[in-house]
Formats: C-alpha cells, sequence, structure tokens
C-alpha cells in the first residue's frame, strides 16, 4: 500500500544534532507536479514555442527538538539557588532553492507559505513593590486573530390533499379481448470510463506562549521562519547584553523587563518560575512552501533545497544578585550526523512523471524533431556536445542521452534528430552511445513489454549495433539484442520486443524485471563490428511500454 502523492514525491527523515546529542529529528517532503502553462496574455502569447518545462514543487519541514528535562513532571525540589537551564527558546529556519551562481535557464518564483507571521495571544497584568516605596505597574493586551461565521438556511414545505364525495351509487359491466404478437430485437454497447487522482495532506502545529514571524527575501526567493518564546520572558524582544562580563557557560545574560522578571520570580513566596510549557517539553514546528520553477530545455533538471536551522538555548537563575537571564551568544547550525548539511538535490523531471496507469494509455515517444525538449547533435572539433532529453505527450514516459562524452576528438560521435527518428553515429574508434528511460509502475499484476522500431543504417556491408539493455541496474541480467536489418527489411517490421514481466508460472520464461515506483531501462549501443565502427550507424523511429 502506498498513498496517491507518493509517485511525485520525495521524503526524508533524520536526526538533528547538537554536538555530540541528538536533540531532535528533522523531516522534509517534497511533491512536484508538472505545470502546463496555458495562460494566454495576447496573440502574441500563441506563438510562443515550448522552450522550457514548470513545475510546481511544494516543500513540507517538520522541526522537532526534544528537551529531555521534560521527562520528569515531579514536583520541583526546594533548592537555595534555583534554575532552570538549557531549554529551547528560539529557531531560526529557512528554505530556499539555490540558484548557483552564473546559472542559466532556471527562473524560481515563491507563490505561497505558511504559517505566517502569528503572535501568541496574550492578557496579562502585573505589579512589583519594593521596600523603599516605589511601586512599578505593568497591563498588557495582545490579541490577534480572526473570527469567521458563516449560516446557510433553507425550507421546503409541501402540502397535498386528495378528497373523494360521492352520494350515489354506480356499476359498469364491460368486457373486452385482446390478442397481440410483439417481437423485438435488441443489440446494445456501453462503455464507460471514469478516472480520478485525489491528493490531500494536512499537517497541523499549535504554539502555546510561542510567537511564529516569516520572512521572504526577494533575491533567493527563501522564506525564513522564526519561532521564539514570548512568555514568560519574550526571547525575540530581550536580546540586549546586560554587561559584558556576563558570560556563563556560552550564554549572555541580557536585560529583561520587570514585568517579565515578575513572571519568572515570585519575591514574595521566593519561588522561581519555569520557561513556557513548549520550552518544557520540546517543540515541533511545521512549514511549508510553494514554488514555482521554470527550466529551460537546455538547463539542469536537479534543484538544490537548501534547508537551515539555527538554534538558541535560554536559562534564568537565581542568585545572590537576583533573578539572572541568558541566551546562547551564538546561534548553534543544527545538522544531521556525519556533520551533513541540511541539503537536498530534486530531480524535478523525474519526480513529475506521471505512472503509466495514469493516463489510461501506452507510454510511447515517436523520436521526431518536434518532441524533444532538448535535441541531440554530435561532438564537434572542440568537444561540443547536445545530450538530447524527451518526454512522452502523456508525461509518464522520460528518456535521456546518458553516454560518457570524451572531452575532445571523436568529431561526429552522438545522437543526431532526423524527419524519421533518432540517428546514432559513431566515430572511428567504437565508442558506446546510451540512452536511459525512466517510467514509473504502481501495480504488481500487469504484464508490460517493451517494443523499439528500429533498424541499421549504412550499407549492406554494415554489420549493425548490438544493444545492452540492463533494467532497474541489474547488470546480471543484461539483455542482448542484434540489430542488423535496415529499414523495411526482413518479416519482423524493425519491430524488436521485451518482455519486462511475465507471470505466467507454468512457462519458463516466468519473470519480473520491473519494480514498484521508478524504473529505468538503460539501452547501450555498440557496433557488432569494432574495426567497421566508421560505417555502422542505428536509427529508432519510436519506443513503447504496452501493457499485454
Amino acid at each position: 500500500m502506498f498513498k496517491k502523492k507518493d509517485p511525485y514525491s520525495f521524503s526524508l527523515f533524520r536526526d538533528l544534532v547538537l554536538k555530540p546529542n541528538v536533540i531532535g529529528n528533522f523531516f522534509v517532503e517534497y511533491q512536484v507536479t508538472k505545470y502546463d502553462d496555458i495562460q494566454i496574455k495576447d496573440f502574441q502569447s500563441l506563438n510562443i514555442k515550448n522552450t522550457s518545462q514548470k513545475y510546481l514543487i511544494h516543500c513540507t519541514q517538520k522541526i522537532n527538538i526534544f528537551n529531555q528535562q521534560g521527562l520528569d513532571v515531579s514536583p520541583i525540589p526546594y533548592s537555595d539557588t534555583p534554575s532552570f537551564e538549557n531549554y529551547p527558546v528560539l529557531v531560526n529556519t529557512f528554505i530556499y532553492p539555490e540558484k548557483p551562481d552564473g546559472a542559466e535557464g532556471l527562473d524560481i518564483q515563491l507563490l505561497q507559505y505558511s504559517p505566517q507571521t502569528v503572535n501568541t495571544k496574550i492578557q496579562q497584568s502585573g505589579s512589583s513593590a519594593d521596600t523603599d516605596g516605589k511601586t512599578n505597574g505593568t497591563s498588557v493586551s495582545n490579541t490577534v486573530g480572526s473570527s469567521t461565521s458563516e449560516t446557510n438556511s433553507y425550507g421546503v414545505s409541501i402540502s397535498v390533499g386528495l378528497t373523494e364525495q360521492s352520494d350515489s351509487m354506480s356499476a359498469n359491466y364491460e368486457h373486452s379481448t385482446t390478442e397481440t404478437h410483439d417481437q423485438s430485437s435488441t443489440q446494445g454497447r456501453d462503455y464507460s470510463r471514469s478516472q480520478s487522482r485525489e491528493d490531500s495532506s494536512s499537517s497541523m502545529m499549535s504554539i502555546k506562549d510561542w510567537g511564529s514571524y516569516a520572512l521572504v527575501n526577494p533575491t533567493n526567493k527563501a522564506v525564513v521562519w522564526t519561532f521564539g518564546q514570548e512568555y514568560p520572558w519574550d526571547a525575540i524582544q530581550c536580546r540586549t547584553e546586560k554587561a559584558k562580563d556576563s558570560d556563563k557557560n556560552n550564554q549572555k545574560e541580557i536585560i529583561v523587563s520587570p514585568a517579565m522578571a515578575a513572571r519568572l520570580y515570585d519575591k514574595t513566596e521566593k519561588v522561581l518560575y519555569p520557561p513556557s510549557e513548549l520550552s518544557i517539553f520540546g517543540i515541533n514546528f511545521v512549514m511549508k512552501g510553494l514554488w514555482l520553477i521554470t527550466i529551460d530545455n537546455y538547463a539542469d533538471d536537479e534543484v538544490t533545497f537548501k534547508h537551515v536551522v539555527n538554534y538558541f538555548s535560554g536559562s534564568h537563575f537565581l542568585d545572590s544578585n537576583g533573578l539572572s537571564v541568558y541566551i546562547d551568544k551564538q546561534a548553534v547550525s543544527l545538522r544531521f550526523p556525519q556533520d551533513e548539511s541540511l541539503e537536498t538535490k530534486i530531480d524535478t523531471a523525474l519526480l513529475a512523471l506521471d505512472p503509466v496507469e495514469v493516463s489510461g494509455r501506452n507510454p510511447v515517444i515517436g523520436f521526431i524533431p518536434g518532441k524533444f525538449l532538448r535535441k541531440p547533435f554530435p561532438l564537434n572539433r572542440d568537444g561540443a556536445k547536445g545530450a538530447f532529453k524527451i518526454i512522452s505527450t502523456a508525461n509518464d514516459l522520460l528518456i535521456r542521452d546518458t553516454t560518457t562524452y570524451p572531452e575532445f576528438g571523436y568529431e561526429g560521435l552522438g545522437f543526431t534528430a532526423v524527419e524519421t527518428g533518432l540517428l546514432a553515429n559513431f566515430s572511428a574508434e567504437p565508442l558506446p552511445l546510451s540512452m536511459t528511460l525512466y517510467f514509473k509502475i504502481t501495480d504488481n499484476w500487469n504484464e508490460y513489454t517493451l517494443f523499439m522500431k528500429h533498424w541499421k543504417t549504412g550499407d549492406a556491408s554494415a554489420t549493425g549495433v548490438k544493444l545492452s539493455i540492463v533494467i532497474n541496474g541489474d547488470t546480471d541480467a543484461t539483455i542482448v539484442k542484434y540489430v542488423d536489418a535496415l529499414e523495411a527489411e526482413g518479416g519482423e517490421n524493425n519491430l524488436s520486443s521485451i518482455n519486462l514481466r511475465n507471470l505466467d508460472y507454468a512457462t519458463v520464461d516466468y519473470h519480473d524485471y520491473l519494480q514498484l515506483g521508478v524504473n529505468t531501462i538503460e539501452i547501450t549501443l555498440r557496433p557488432i563490428d569494432p574495426a567497421g565502427a566508421a560505417r555502422c550507424g542505428y536509427q529508432i523511429r519510436g519506443i513503447s511500454i504496452e501493457k499485454t
């Protein structure tokens, strides 16, 4: 069983480390959707060519920071110098898709994010008095929220009456005979098909005595959230150092208002109060962002998302000098184990692929010039080459040129788009060419077959091409095919087929090369006769994966 959004998603769950201890968990999920922009501004918009791909990337980030002190909920023992130490008071985190310096063909727009700025709701009053006769009073009221009320009502009243009255009696006698002959023939056919896709996700968090403040950086389209304790003392407002030499355990003493001090320490009862409940037991915050990524067809499909989690802890003490409140001197950037940074590379084209079953049709790609997202061209004298990329019209099959091209030399090696298909050219040195198919399968019961319409090119003396086919990286089960017929030559119609899944247990052909989720088929092309590589050529018209 899997969720409907899983074929389009990637998630990561890791520990957060504050050396040398694990203090929390980090969870992030990316969901990628291919976006076909058909908006029209004017008549000129109709003539825009398909020069880029757009993707919507939904990112959900969850941060859980654990406070071990919250495990003990027994009464706090009496102490002459009570203290609450090293509890979380401030978390600063941001998410942004990285655009490398000088990178071309990548445009990033932030469309939506949550939560936006949220204040805690505080209503309080307090006073403090000293023996010298001075009295300080504070009253604060801060309410942030919204209320929505909607009422719908409707009513229906229907009354039907029927009355029959008669003060006379009558009688009728009737006789009839009817003979009917009826013959009919009905033939019909009914066909219906329904398809729907549902995707629903929900993440919630609760803030008690903490505030959430959001900031958007217009330069790199980053969303920055600051979560901070606001009660009983405000870690966001109170960041002014008290004195230069007030360091203690890598923390700096800060100034708090008399009203906040009164919420931390009861001078009458000589009681030191704890921080907020979230600071005692730990925090769990959820953030979401939605970005529109536009990738030029000749740019890289991978987008790197950066995540940063800066953490501050706080303490407050009671000693001979009275109440003291401390916060970390500098933020600690939380990391993954082995000191890994919080970043993820997303292959947008791959994640956005629809599973084979979504369109209801067999995935098929015809190698005609107008269908390439990135057109191929072979190596030239300077070593420049164009690795092709093509996606089926139904967005359920992706093919990429995965050839390892040399830096220089081997002029003419590579693929070329011609009107009748994709042409592969070899150099005098028999270097291989390769392309990789990507598609998604979400069932374990249907059988699938790979079909290729292809032939060798050149004269009759050319020996042809050897295809080495590796499915899902299993080199031990490499399939070898030889293409040695010219176009329209032989009785096979230049068609090759490979059963990817055969579930007939009664035959020796039972096998299953496929797996749930993403599947890859790497096709490597080599001349059958290395000595005649310069005269060897290969052309493929189309590839399909069909349910059989």
